[in-house]
């Protein structure tokens, strides 16, 4: 590359100027390369980078400091981390009743990545449920498992199963011996599944 001195500027042929890339694998942090300006437009311009992205080329790590990733998928043998947050997802459930003696009492939604755990608790009014017998039966309006999921619980010496349908039919069961729930006796179910989304 020929260079020109004059009035103590140095000037570079345009076209000619080039970088020596070779290879590292150093164990060190090295900032990625970032273009001088945030749009796709060609241009010739200076570089960026910044001291909270960075590569090592030893350890094959992007390190992302006190940062947030947004992506559309993630595939990896394995993902490690130090925390996950919970949200609050009760907003986007109804659940409405289609028959039994039992009736809607609360219902929570909490979502982590792709699992997601329903807390439905109901109450009883006062009349009695035979073993066998369906002391619920609704219909649940969410995001929903893609499989049939349920749980079991016990009341004394009776026990319950609460099921819930890929199709959004909630059913909670009494299983064992007659079993009679008052207004403020709240049988729950807790429901974990994974939905695709």
């Amino acid at each position: 590359m020929s260079k020109i001195i004059k009035n103590n500027v140095v000037y570079a042929d345009s076209g000619n100027d080039r970088v020596t890339q070779t290879g590292s694998d150093n164990n060190a942090n090295y900032p990625v390369i970032l273009s001088g300006t945030a749009d796709n437009v060609t241009r010739t311009e200076g570089v960026r980078k910044s001291s909270s992205l960075t590569y090592n080329p030893d350890t094959k790590a992007l390190i992302i400091n006190n940062g947030t990733v947004q992506v559309d998928s993630v595939v990896a043998n394995s993902v490690t981390c130090s925390s996950m947050s919970v949200q609050d997802i009760s907003n986007q459930y109804t659940l409405t009743k289609t028959s039994g003696n039992w009736n809607i009492y609360d219902l929570k939604a909490f979502r982590c990545g792709n699992v997601i755990q329903l807390h439905i608790t109901l109450s009883g009014n006062g009349s009695a449920v035979s073993a066998g017998g369906d002391g619920f039966v609704g219909q649940l309006d969410g995001p929903l498992p893609t499989y049939y999921v349920h749980n079991a619980r016990y009341y004394s010496t009776t026990a319950q199963i609460g099921e819930l349908r890929e199709t959004g039919v909630f059913v909670a069961r009494n299983l064992i011996g007659s079993v009679t729930f008052t207004t403020s006796t709240h049988p729950s179910f807790d429901l974990m599944f994974m939905v695709s989304d």
